[in-house]
């Protein structure tokens, strides 16, 4: 009996030892709240918590899986908007963020156009894209959303963006509900330009698709993904490498302040249509 007494005695001990750190170290998980503007990273009850205390804004991001040339990684565009709309919606103070869009229309399947001649951009097509936006914007308005903004860091997203955001704000015009085309972010690009030339820099310098601007971007917030070598050792002609300019000529430099122009742009439009109507 004494031997029996002992080995349940053990048995509870063990028991008890394996259960209360885990109840313990569970607990504070469960019960604190967390001050993310990431939308992924927070609990249902969590975004309900934070559109009730006023963050009723929603930033969209939509980036894109693209060549760059022999010089830049193809996932430009997610690690651009990933740290502006992050920005954006900090300065805004009433934003939260949504998952990045990562495959948007990139050209023609059949014959291959535009950057899907090249080898690991991943394209949709304009109706696929229109569509997933679609559920988007409905998935977020049913959350509590007012104002679902769409931010579009590669071009050939734009189009679509102000198509879906017309459709929407006709027929949710009654509603308070607004669905923002953020065209200022890309349009931008206009006063990037201006910036570069008072600085000397020249069209040709600073070109388009992979070229001074989009280059030095991404070297001021993903330096790692922007290397030189292999542009500077190909006999390629330009247009067969899939930039443009004169991407040598990019530093993380301008590309902080190119990067200050979109989100400010942003900014702006945001806070000016969240007025409207």
């Amino acid at each position: 009996m004494d031997i029996l007494k002992i080995k349940s005695l053990l048995s509870i001990t063990v028991f008890f030892f394996f259960l209360i750190p885990q109840t313990i170290s569970a607990s504070p998980t469960l019960l604190s709240d967390s001050d993310s503007i990431d939308l992924s990273e927070l609990t249902w009850p969590e975004i309900v918590k934070s559109i009730n205390k006023g963050k009723n804004t929603i930033i969209v991001p939509s980036g894109g899986i693209e060549q760059n040339g022999f010089h830049m990684i193809l996932g430009k565009h997610d690690y651009i908007v990933r740290k502006t709309s992050h920005e954006i919606a900090t300065r805004l103070g009433n934003a939260l963020v949504s998952p990045i869009i990562s495959f948007v229309p990139e050209g023609g399947f059949d014959p291959k156009s535009g950057n899907m001649i090249f080898p690991g951009t991943i394209g949709i097509s304009d109706y696929a894209y229109m569509a997933m936006l679609d559920g988007i914007i409905r998935s977020l308005r049913l959350a509590g959303f007012k104002n679902i903004c769409l931010i579009a860091d590669h071009g050939g997203s734009l189009e679509i963006h102000r198509i879906i955001a017309e459709k929407f704000n006709k027929e949710w015009f009654n509603d308070g509900i607004k669905v923002i085309n953020v065209s200022s972010y890309y349009n931008s690009g206009i006063e990037q330009k201006k910036y570069l030339k008072k600085m000397g820099y020249t069209d040709a310098d600073i070109g388009d698709h992979a070229g001074m601007l989009d280059t030095s971007e991404l070297m001021s917030i993903h330096p790692s993904g922007v290397g030189f070598e292999k542009l500077r050792q190909s006999t390629l002609k330009q247009d067969l490498r899939g930039d443009s300019g004169d991407p040598t000529k990019s530093s993380s430099e301008i590309g902080e302040k190119l990067v200050e122009i979109k989100i400010q742009a942003a900014v702006s439009q945001i806070q000016f249509e969240s007025l409207k109507y």
